[in-house]
Order: structure tokens, then C-alpha cells, then sequence
């Protein structure tokens, strides 16, 4: 039976709190962003909901 290889080596522990931590530092960047902001808020109706669904993935 053929071992799975991982494509990177697993280098540290990454908590579910951190990713929420960083998603929500990424978006609230984002929206206040003068490039990236307006692109993201011409796509994204509803902030949290979209949070909520990055998290999720």
C-alpha cells in the first residue's frame, strides 16, 4: 500500500482561534483598504456571513 505524502512538511500546530484571529484581522484590513476594499465590498454582500464560510472552508 502506497503511502500519502504530505506536500509540505507539518511545521506547527495552527488552533481553530488563531484562524479566526487571522481571518478576521485579514477582512477588517481589507474593507479599509483603498484598493482591495472596494473590490471585496462590490462582492461581498454580507461580512459575516462571508466570514462565517471562509472559516467553515
Amino acid at each position: 500500500m502506497a503511502q500519502v505524502q504530505r506536500a509540505r512538511p507539518h511545521m506547527f500546530d495552527v488552533t481553530p482561534e488563531e484562524i479566526s484571529r487571522l481571518v478576521c484581522c485579514f477582512y477588517a484590513r481589507i474593507r479599509v483598504d483603498n484598493v482591495l476594499g472596494p473590490v471585496f465590498s462590490a462582492a461581498i454582500e454580507d461580512w459575516p456571513a462571508h466570514e462565517a464560510k471562509i472559516l467553515a472552508f
